[in-house]
């Protein structure tokens, strides 16, 4: 696993943490080479628009299905 795989997986459970501690739905969004966060469907289109897609969903500190 290389050191960009291992920064993304890391943020994908940083992510999966916040999620828990908040309790709301977080999706995670790749572009390939970076991971981003929406707290929403808005968020979630204008990260789309820049090429970005939606590789996890997090609620409540479970992972659901994308």
């Amino acid at each position: 696993m290389s050191d960009k795989e291992k920064e993304m997986e890391e943020q994908l459970e940083l992510l999966r943490q916040i999620s828990e501690k908040h309790t709301y739905r977080i999706y995670a969004m790749s572009n390939g080479s970076e991971i981003r966060r929406a707290n929403s469907m808005t968020r979630v289109r204008y990260l789309e628009h820049y090429g970005f897609w939606i590789c996890s969903i997090f609620e409540c500190g479970v992972r659901v299905e994308a």
